[in-house]
């Protein structure tokens, strides 16, 4: 035909001018706007799925949701970081499509992202509808029964500051007994939940305990770095205040089944399919599930995977022998290597930093990799460190020291290496290794950055036009 694919050793690519009229379409710039629809589907082989038709452009029939736009605006009224909700009326038809499979092992937070995705597009309702108050409240539960049974085992002589106390921990104990912690937030728990919280507040024992547990990495039920939140919130969360975003991105509720959510943008030209499955073992085997049907989709796929950096020092939510960054490996490597999908570009999005800086301090990366450098290996005796922390614990739970930045990218490297080493295919690791992310999952910012504008609106359209230039000549 004559045409000329013209690609640099950087990866852009252009045509020469004898392809002017498709050259002026694929050339247009990277829009900043977003539109969305919703849907969950949870897989199950008894019953039957339903997916969102993608066949002809978006319109007020082709779901069973309003079509909306989400578009920046610097207009004096609104921020002009804000995604603000506009009418579909002016909307290109939809000319590309792709679908973005969110893959990772429990607690990865990749259910956190999809969850910005839904704030920063405006979908606020669905986190609302979706009994956001019991994944305030009852972690705070969870945790006091775990601190209540190690507190009477290694400090069976310890008395509360208050007499009431004791009988508030006989309640809670109840509570999960009678099974009635299934009904949290019913509005009769209303004094016991006040109870708690003042109890957190009052009795230095149940913080010195909780300490001595993220120490030893005994807390599951909260993330480390909000326990104070939990407590905090938990009162006014009962009594029917509405959520804050940050209510809505800490809320613990376990991912089942698989979660789809459309997202449109560069003025509704270009439409998203994200899917979403949880990541323990048991849910896994509905991973498959979302890769069949967005195969029936039209449009090229993507897979995100997502590795939480600080969990190198635990064990699976399944067992307790396996440790995290371990079986995430394991299951990266699976993907990373499987023919079925090799044709569809990875990317590694790595998590939880501002933990995994703070464990650094005191638990060394040789507790996970026995070939970790000795420049990594802890310079100071942790075990010293972890006493003087319990000794010296108030405020830990408020203002945990971090080590340097110089430690931290160096163990970062590392740990990036080690997963970089888990693909066989030179040509996919070095795709692979170009589109590595660290990313703040609670940071709106950073989410709106680096995955959003970054790799939604730049890279993955950039790899998709790549693909229809070489398949136009």
């Amino acid at each position: 035909m004559g045409n000329k694919l013209i690609i640099s050793q950087s990866g852009s690519f252009s045509l020469d001018s004898s392809t002017s009229s498709l050259q002026a379409f694929y050339q247009q710039p990277l829009g900043r706007n977003l539109r969305r629809n919703s849907t969950e589907i949870q897989a199950s082989p008894s019953s039957p799925t339903k997916r969102t038709s993608s066949k002809g452009p978006l319109s007020a029939g082709s779901t069973s949701l309003n079509d909306v736009v989400f578009e920046r605006s610097s207009s004096p009224t609104t921020n002009p970081q804000d995604y603000n909700i506009l009418l579909d009326e002016s909307s290109e038809p939809v000319k590309k499509r792709m679908n973005v499979i969110m893959l990772g092992t429990g607690g990865s937070a990749k259910t956190t992202v999809l969850k910005q995705f839904k704030l920063l597009g405006g979908k606020r309702e669905d986190l609302t509808q979706s009994l956001w108050q019991e994944g305030i409240v009852v972690p705070c539960f969870d945790l006091l029964i775990a601190i209540f049974n190690r507190k009477n085992f290694y400090y069976p002589n310890a008395e509360y500051h208050h007499e009431e106390s004791d009988e508030v921990e006989q309640q809670v104990f109840d509570l999960f007994d009678q099974k009635k912690i299934l009904n949290i937030i019913h509005p009769n728990n209303q004094k016991l939940i006040e109870e708690i919280a003042e109890m957190w507040n009052n009795e230095p024992i149940l913080r010195k305990v909780c300490t001595e547990m993220l120490l030893e990495n005994q807390v599951e039920s909260v993330p480390v770095e909000d326990v104070n939140y939990y407590f905090s919130r938990a009162v006014a969360v009962h009594r029917g205040d509405k959520p804050s975003d940050k209510d809505l991105l800490i809320s613990q509720r376990k991912t089942t089944g698989v979660t789809h959510v459309e997202f449109a943008f560069n003025n509704g030209s270009t439409l998203v399919n994200i899917w979403d499955c949880g990541g323990q073992k048991n849910e896994r085997k509905k991973w498959k599930y979302m890769f069949t049907e967005s195969q029936k989709l039209t449009g090229k796929i993507f897979v995100i995977y997502f590795v939480a950096l600080s969990e190198y020092n635990q064990l699976c939510y399944e067992d307790e022998t396996t440790n995290r960054t371990h079986e995430s490996l394991k299951i990266f490597e699976s993907v990373a290597n499987n023919p079925e999908y090799e044709n569809y570009p990875l990317f590694l999005i790595f998590t939880k930093k501002d933990i995994f800086k703070q464990k650094l301090r005191y638990t060394s990366l040789s507790v996970c990799f026995e070939d970790c450098p000795e420049d990594l290996k802890a310079n100071e005796d942790t075990t010293k460190i972890k006493r003087d922390i319990i000794n010296n614990w108030t405020g830990f739970l408020e203002d945990r020291q971090c080590v340097s930045d110089e430690i931290y990218e160096k163990s970062f490297d590392f740990v990036k290496r080690k997963f970089m080493e888990r693909i066989s295919n030179a040509d996919r690791r070095k795709q692979t290794e170009k589109n590595i992310k660290v990313v703040n999952a609670m940071d709106a910012d950073d989410v709106r950055s680096n995955l959003v504008e970054e790799l939604l609106e730049q890279t993955m359209v950039e790899e998709i036009y790549k693909d229809d230039l070489v398949h136009y000549l």
